[in-house]
């Protein structure tokens, strides 16, 4: 009986710590590795110019990933702005956005809380594509 009792405590534990793990959805376990970020520098890999978002802006991008509606595989968006998360010199992740959708691996998702398209129109501001044109070095024929 005792054994019984025994078995079906572990079995229990076993199962809520399985459907802890998996209950967690990518995005919240991303945004939870994210938390404590003291900056995130956003970049266009392609032109090497940045932008540093930090305080408790950090935080609503990390809100703003941990809310992430799965999107369908065939979404049509183009990468553009890399955000990369830093606490101290350590660089906890990096996630790759297209205005409002971003990517956890391979999986795409949407910000609902458009917090990620604010920060994309902000960079624009800061470097527009004139600007960048005009660092982009000249080839002759």
């Amino acid at each position: 009986m005792r054994a019984k009792l025994t078995y079906t405590v572990v079995v229990l534990l076993i199962a809520v710590g399985v459907g802890t793990f998996y209950g967690w959805s990518p995005q919240k376990r991303l945004a939870h590795r994210l938390k404590n970020a003291d900056r995130v520098v956003v970049t266009y890999p392609a032109d090497g110019f940045s932008m540093t978002v930090m305080g408790e802006e950090v935080n609503k991008v990390v809100e703003a990933i941990a809310a992430g509606k799965k999107e369908s595989p065939l979404v049509e968006a183009t990468p553009y702005l890399q955000f990369q998360f830093f606490r101290r010199d350590e660089c906890l992740d990096r996630v790759t956005t297209s205005a409002q959708v971003f990517w956890i691996g391979h999986k795409a998702y949407t910000d609902p809380t458009g917090t990620l398209e604010a920060l994309m129109y902000r960079y624009r501001e800061k470097h527009p594509p004139m600007l960048r044109e005009q660092k982009a070095p000249k080839f002759l024929p």
